[in-house]
């Protein structure tokens, strides 16, 4: 039998996606953690002391009232070198001039003193889980000044990375490129912004689409031997090639065979032989397209026990990525994951993580709130009244602030949603009935988490909710909508549309950045420059761009590359098949 392997399926090239996929995003995100002042980006100052408080040891330190905003936090001793004594000054409030804090530039704040004698202060985020203040506080330890900051920063920037790179290579190494582009459209310049910074937000959203990604996948596994037939005729033609069955993990080469258990299980006993093994879960088949099994069920791991972990709403986001990607499953699919023993494992382990972390939010009195000093809001505090206000008030809010963190960029927030629209639209007129209620409860489901919570904290902390919040959740509506085949859409489609998001997207990238260093080199309200200003990062303004600019071109470069390759797997020779008949099977309308 001979065959023409197209180069996608050339293990060489897919083992070379992870790294251009985590060079574009960690250059963004870098020159984001380059650009801005200390406590430059929301709430960092607290969270850079919770971060220096638990790599020091302490990590449930004594409660306390955060003397700002009066919500209770814990008490620190951190160097005086670690922040500028007025580092508010940058950041809070960055607009309403009616307010007792006005923003300007970060020339604003005094110089940290050069003196590592401690003072006490008191963080609100002082009692968060420590798992991702331990990650990333490391630098803080030793260089508790600007220099430690950057380092943390970049820290951050890395991880978060490495979650939507891995992301990426899923999408890439499974040939679906419009799932590239739907990614991209939760990489929003505030996700890029908050895995540049001290704040466990923007892990918690890349870890979360890579949890969707996995979860997904493995609940709706698509064969890498269906082709698209010449002519788009939109059916399905199953190779008679004998080949593993994409569905049962069982079948799948990287388990190991039953007969074949006994011989592995002392080798494997081994960290060498574990090493061993989970290399070889990770590795892509010579003549396949699609990701293995444990590859998937690995990943979703490490992402899972990511997003029960890092904030408070971790275990909800958690549930609802799992119970999303269920009721999405393909029929009996449930059941054969629960026929396999490291699934369960894995099942029991997210469990024991889980339970911990919401008794960790318990013990450490996270869920407990008093009334701030700046909390503002309503006298009438009816239901439906407040439900008119978010909606009229608020929901456009969470929108802008969940595309650009801090600034305002008017025209930039609506070109990333017609350009979301077009990626998204086309693949819910593709899938079916079933997906797209489920991907449309999800939404729901994901704004309804954040309109209770408003209301529930209304009384105490005001308008606390913002957009960067619920990108966890609309992740799994991108990826739902994204993830199973496109054979239906025309090649041209399939092309131009990732393409053409990949240069909006890098451009909002660069456009949001521009402007926010502009706000904190020469105010809020300065015009757009952003080389002017009394303040300029410590690498110089040019750098920084520099390396924006470079992200953006790779990001670019990572989404042609992908569409080329597509394009050359549909014009490629087809597989010569044995000389058995192909069968032909009908492709289900609207699925």
């Amino acid at each position: 039998m001979s065959r023409t392997v197209s180069p996608w399926r050339r293990p060489a090239f897919a083992r070379r996606t992870w790294l251009p996929a985590f060079a574009a995003f960690a250059l963004l995100a870098v020159a984001w953690s380059l650009a801005m002042p200390a406590d430059g980006t929301t709430d960092e100052r607290q969270h850079l002391e919770r971060a220096y408080g638990a790599v020091t040891g302490h990590l449930l330190a004594p409660q306390a009232l955060d003397p700002l905003v009066h919500r209770p936090g814990a008490a620190f001793e951190v160097p005086k070198s670690l922040l500028p004594p007025n580092a508010l000054c940058v950041y809070f409030p960055n607009y309403h001039q009616t307010e007792s804090w006005v923003a300007r530039a970060a020339s604003c704040q005094h110089p940290a003193p050069d003196d590592h004698a401690k003072v006490r202060v008191v963080s609100w985020v002082g009692r968060y889980n420590p798992l991702f203040y331990l990650g990333v506080g490391g630098p803080l330890r030793f260089w508790p000044d600007m220099k430690g900051i950057l380092l943390s920063r970049i820290l951050a920037a890395l991880f978060s990375s490495a979650f939507a790179a891995a992301a990426a290579v899923v999408a890439i190494r499974t040939r679906r490129p419009l799932l590239l582009a739907a990614l991209l459209t939760v990489l929003t310049p505030t996700t890029v912004a908050l895995s540049s910074t001290v704040n466990p937000n923007g892990i918690e959203i890349t870890a979360a689409l890579l949890l969707w990604v996995c979860l997904v996948d493995l609940a709706r596994p698509a064969s890498a031997r269906w082709a698209v037939p010449a002519g788009g005729s939109g059916r399905r033609v199953v190779s008679p090639v004998p080949a593993a069955d994409p569905v049962s993990p069982s079948s799948h080469p990287s388990y190991p065979s039953h007969s074949s258990a006994s011989s592995l299980s002392s080798a494997s006993a081994t960290p060498t032989g574990v090493l061993a093994r989970f290399r070889n879960a990770m590795r892509l088949d010579s003549d396949s397209a699609a990701v293995s099994q444990p590859a998937l069920l690995a990943l979703a791991a490490i992402s899972g026990a990511v997003v029960l972990t890092v904030r408070a709403e971790g275990p909800f986001w958690f549930a609802l990525a799992l119970g999303g990607s269920l009721a999405a499953a393909e029929p009996g699919r449930v059941k054969e994951l629960l026929r396999w023993r490291t699934a369960r494992l894995v099942a029991v382990a997210w469990a024991v993580i889980g339970l911990l972390a919401v008794a960790w939010d318990v013990v450490s009195g996270n869920n407990k709130v008093t009334q701030t000093l700046i909390a503002t809001h309503p006298a009438d505090h009816r239901v439906l009244t407040l439900l008119r206000i978010i909606a009229v008030n608020r929901v456009g809010g969470w929108f802008t602030e969940a595309f650009a963190l801090d600034v305002q960029a008017p025209w930039a927030p609506m070109l990333w949603a017609v350009l979301a629209a077009v990626v998204l639209i086309p693949l819910a007129m593709v899938r079916s009935r079933r997906v797209v209620a489920v991907a449309l409860a999800v939404a729901a489901a994901s704004l309804g988490i954040t309109v209770v919570l408003e209301i529930k904290y209304l009384g105490t902390l005001g308008w606390s909710q913002y957009g960067r919040y619920f990108l966890p959740g609309l992740a799994g509506t991108a990826v739902l909508l994204a993830s199973g085949p496109v054979a239906e859409l025309p090649p041209v489609l399939r092309r131009r549309i990732p393409r053409l998001f990949a240069v909006g997207a890098a451009f909002c990238q660069l456009w949001v950045l521009v402007v926010e260093m502009t706000r904190v080199q020469a105010g809020p309200y300065a015009p757009l420059n952003p080389f002017a200003g009394s303040w300029h990062p410590a690498v110089g303004s040019l750098t920084v761009l520099a390396v924006a600019t470079l992200g953006a071109a790779a990001l670019i470069a990572l989404v042609w590359t992908a569409t080329a390759v597509e394009t050359a797997a549909d014009t490629a020779a087809p597989v010569v098949p044995a000389p058995a008949e192909p069968q032909v099977v009908p492709e289900p309308a609207n699925s």
